[in-house]
This record gives structure tokens, C-alpha cells and sequence, in this order.
């Protein structure tokens, strides 16, 4: 799966603001027993593998996972780490909103769509 259809369909799963969550890769939205919501990295491993765990290292998902964080991090700005740690450390940053999430996604694919260009 390349990078740019990876990122949107994370924007896609986000059309629904109930399906992003902080501190954590994955939980039950509220008041459902079935719908799944998803932080950042969360929602691409949920977009590259149908689940919320990492794709094993040296899997050409986990080379896909890499770029598509590594294509998030300067949209997610201000910690340290790795790129994973960075992105998660943004997403459950206190305040952060859903329009923030959906703001660097945004940003993300347009990067994306002019380094395919």
C-alpha cells in the first residue's frame, strides 16, 4: 500500500470524530460496543494492517508504516524520539482536537501528493 493512499484513508476514518482517541492505540467509542476508534498511529496501523498493531519489522507494511510516519513528523512537531514516539507523543498532546489530527493528515498528503509529482 503506498504512502499517499495510507494517509487517506486515515482522514477518511476520521470523517468521524469519534473515532480518534488519545492515550491510547485503540479503544471502544463510547456508548457502542463495536466501533473502534483510533490516536494517530493507531489509525495507520489500522489503515495498512485492519488492525491496531504494528506490522512486523522488515514487512513491507512495516516499510510502508515507516514512510507514512516519517511523512507525518513534520506536521507533528514539538517532541522528541522517533518518528512512532514523536507522532504519538503529538496526538496525546492535553488540548489537541480532532480538527488538529485532521488538519496534519491534510498537510501530510499534500507533502506527499507534490513529492509524487
Amino acid at each position: 500500500m503506498k504512502t499517499l493512499t495510507v494517509l487517506k484513508n486515515v482522514l477518511d476514518l476520521y470523517s468521524d470524530k469519534t473515532r480518534w482517541v488519545q492515550e491510547t492505540y485503540h479503544d471502544i467509542v463510547p456508548g457502542t460496543t463495536r466501533k473502534q476508534c483510533y490516536c494517530l498511529v493507531g489509525g495507520v496501523r489500522k489503515a495498512i494492517t485492519g488492525t491496531p498493531y504494528r506490522p512486523k519489522e522488515g514487512s513491507g507494511e512495516y516499510d510502508t508504516y515507516s514512510a507514512v510516519l516519517a511523512r507525518l513528523v513534520p506536521f507533528t512537531p514539538g517532541h522528541a524520539g522517533d518518528n512512532e514516539g514523536q507522532v504519538i507523543g503529538w496526538n496525546d498532546t492535553h488540548g489537541r482536537t480532532i480538527g488538529e489530527i485532521r488538519t496534519a493528515l491534510r498537510k501530510a498528503i499534500k507533502a506527499e501528493e507534490k513529492a509524487a509529482a
